[in-house]
């Protein structure tokens, strides 16, 4: 486990990834520093001083995590295309003879590599997302303990993404493959969220049948935008009543990492 994951470690230096992350950091705080010195006008409307948001009354409070729920939401997706790459990588020819020589199970290996770049990418997008809210808090103010929820819910985000990544990673072997693959899976997702959450479109459909197979689909399929829409809702402060699309996503989740797992038991490589 410890060799897996500094490898997974050594591997975000030397394809210099963690570059990425410093810049995306960098302009998330430039941008807060700035928004710091936000101040409107008030001479328009017969008032001679300027105000900043926080005089009009605005929330910065729910601003600042309405933003940074937005930070982690890129994050997470720039991150999913960033490690699409480790198992084919992992596995190509020269360096598959390394892994599987080692004293473990094909199994272990792989769930082990799978919590290691969970662990490592999972800790930078929620230790970067932090910092950008310290910061904000330090510029704004307003402390909430929703900032957990949103943690929660984003590294639940990518260990979804993270497990759909390996299946398609371990099966087409190739990048490309694995990113066309999870832009397939996403697509299918969002407009199965469309259908199932609007009762217009859903009458369109005549089709008794086709009913049945888009609710099935729907049941079936990851629901990764409505995993993250119940976590905003929380934070904003509502208690959403369908807990069915987290629990359902993360169990496929589970179900696609078994899969995993077993097909690579049965790959010749």
């Amino acid at each position: 486990m410890n060799g897996l994951l500094r490898d997974t470690i050594v591997e975000l230096f030397d394809r210099k990834v963690i570059w990425v992350y410093l810049v995306i950091t960098l302009i998330a705080l430039i941008f807060l520093v700035f928004s710091a010195n936000v101040k409107f006008n008030m001479g328009e409307i017969g008032q001679s001083d300027s105000v900043e948001l926080k005089d009009l009354g605005f929330d910065l409070a729910s601003w600042l995590l309405q933003f940074i729920s937005s930070f982690y939401f890129f994050l997470t997706f720039i991150t999913v295309l960033l490690t699409a790459g480790i198992i084919p990588n992992m596995f190509i020819k020269g360096r598959a003879d390394f892994y599987l020589s080692k004293p473990i199970s094909r199994g272990a290996l792989i769930i082990k590599k799978f919590i290691s770049v969970l662990v490592v990418y999972g800790s930078l997008i929620l230790s970067t997302g932090l910092l950008v809210y310290i910061t904000g808090i330090l510029i704004h103010g307003g402390f909430s303990t929703h900032i957990f929820t949103l943690m929660l819910f984003t590294l639940g985000s990518y260990f979804i993404w993270l497990s759909i990544s390996f299946f398609f990673g371990l099966f087409f072997g190739k990048s490309v493959g694995t990113i066309v693959s999870i832009g397939i899976v996403w697509f299918c997702q969002y407009l199965l969220s469309i259908y199932y959450t609007n009762k217009e479109i859903a009458g369109l459909i005549d089709a008794e049948i086709t009913k049945k197979i888009l609710n099935t689909l729907y049941y079936i399929f990851p629901k990764t935008g409505d995993f993250i829409d119940y976590g905003d809702a929380l934070v904003s402060g509502t208690v959403p009543d369908n807990f069915f699309v987290v629990y359902s996503t993360l169990l496929f989740a589970l179900f696609i990492l078994f899969l995993s797992v077993t097909y690579f038991k049965k790959k010749n490589y």
